[in-house]
């Protein structure tokens, strides 16, 4: 395995996510809407639609999601079922009816689903469908693409937490005279079946009054920064700093993903390189460049939603020039081991597996709470001291940064609860967060999964 690109591209395929502007939701919307984005049923371009009619095909998304977390929960489809087609234009009513069709078309354990007398009534028992003022649930009336979104991340969520499947995280609590931090190692990746966030870590990011992450991604001056620190200023180009059989070959490997020459052409080795091991990481199709609701900037957009204060410890700046200080040759060759990896599909020559391998399992054991496990998988004191000029880069005084910002909160008293929330692999290691706050002599330790 190329630790080289591995540590690379969960960090580039953070920094290539932005939050998206929305288009008139409903304020009350707004939590739900994050996450039907995350669970797969929203995309950028419904939001011009939310107060539209729910289409038919729209509908069968977000049933299809339902359809799809519940397989994941390891739930049996009833051989015995049959789906009700779904057509027409649809009320609220038939958008809780299409809904409860599919979790009844599973064989919910016994005990698990609260008795109910129709799809409304089901829908108010789970918490879906909460009602009017004056008890009704307008079941008659047309239902807006914002309301189905609603309703359908809800009934996920619901669901899930019904069956106890929600991911876990890798989640760590520490204490000072009663202040509390508490550390969220993220991967900063998406790969499916990641949300909806389990009831005890939704809580954790209920309660804290501050969430601290990298960056802060909505800082339009860091955006600005990051933007120009990216491209070319000096009158040269991308060609002019690469090989030309690599320039050449970037080229037609971007073009299906809608990365036209004239843009690529701007940008330095590595940003094309980070740009190549994000689509691998994010395990995009063929021209999908979209980025993936990486966890972060999830935890990102409910903290903002939910008015939470947000601070950012490193800021874009301070994380494109890890980048940008590399040697001319050592981007040349970043570079071209991303593009030699890309075309192998993740399959490292010489590697017992694969790069989608390895996200996969990390994946799995953020979502169970696997901290041991991926303090074993993760060669992160290996890497530090790899000599390697970016490995070199990503650690060391990175978690000596962290970890002094995360003391500083618990040191002030001030009786607010933090959430940090940053790269795993910073908080785990002979140098990581939770080592060097023991060291310290502060209470820090995992939080034992419920």
């Amino acid at each position: 395995m190329n630790l080289k690109k591995l540590f690379a591209a969960v960090l580039a395929a953070l920094m290539l996510a932005m939050p998206a502007a929305a288009a008139d939701p409903s304020a009350w919307a707004l939590g739900e809407l994050t996450d039907s984005e995350a669970l797969g049923m929203l995309t950028q371009a419904d939001m011009e639609a939310l107060q539209d009619t729910v289409t038919p095909e729209k509908l069968q998304t977000i049933c299809q999601v339902l359809d799809s977390r519940l397989a994941a929960a390891g739930l049996e489809k009833r051989a015995d079922y049959t789906l009700a087609p779904v057509a027409g234009e649809l009320t609220r009513g038939a958008v809780m009816n299409a809904l409860a069709d599919v979790v009844y078309s599973y064989a919910v354990p016994d005990g698990v689903l609260p008795e109910a007398a129709d799809a409304a009534q089901l829908l108010q028992l789970l918490g879906v469908v909460r009602g009017y003022s004056d008890g009704s649930v307008q079941a008659d009336r047309l239902c807006t693409l914002e309301e189905a979104f609603v309703m359908g991340s809800r009934c996920v969520t619901a669901l899930v937490d019904l069956l106890d499947n929600g991911s876990d995280g890798f989640l760590w609590k520490a204490e000072k005279d009663g202040t509390i931090v508490y550390l969220l190692g993220t991967i900063h990746v998406d790969r499916g079946n990641i949300y909806p966030f389990g009831s005890q870590l939704r809580g954790v990011m209920a309660d804290a009054d501050r969430v601290v992450f990298e960056v802060d991604f909505g800082s339009e001056e860091g955006l600005a920064a990051y933007a120009a620190m990216q491209a070319y200023s000096d009158g040269t180009s991308l060609s002019d700093h690469i090989d030309a059989d690599l320039y050449q070959q970037v080229v037609e490997l971007l073009a299906p993903y809608g990365y036209d020459e004239s843009i690529v052409s701007t940008l330095k080795p590595w940003v094309v390189a980070n740009l190549f091991t994000s689509l691998q990481a994010s395990n995009v199709q063929q021209t999908d460049a979209s980025a993936p609701m990486v966890i972060d900037m999830y935890v990102y957009s409910r903290s903002l939603v939910d008015g939470k204060e947000i601070a950012e410890i490193e800021g874009y700046v301070y994380q494109a020039e890890i980048f940008d200080s590399l040697s001319a040759e050592y981007q040349n060759d970043y570079l071209r081991q991303a593009v030699d990896l890309f075309l192998a599909g993740g399959e490292a020559e010489g590697a017992s597996e694969s790069v989608n391998d390895v996200y996969d399992e990390w994946v799995a054991m953020w979502v169970n709470r696997d901290i041991d496990g991926f303090t074993a998988a993760y060669p992160k004191d290996e890497a530090a001291l790899s000599g390697d000029e970016l490995n070199s880069k990503l650690f060391g005084e990175r978690d000596d940064n962290m970890s002094s910002y995360v003391k500083n909160l618990l040191d002030a008293q001030d009786g607010a609860t933090s959430l940090v929330v940053v790269g795993a692999g910073h908080m785990i290691g002979e140098t990581g967060i939770v080592q060097q706050l023991l060291d310290a002599g502060y209470t820090v330790a995992p939080v034992p999964a419920e």
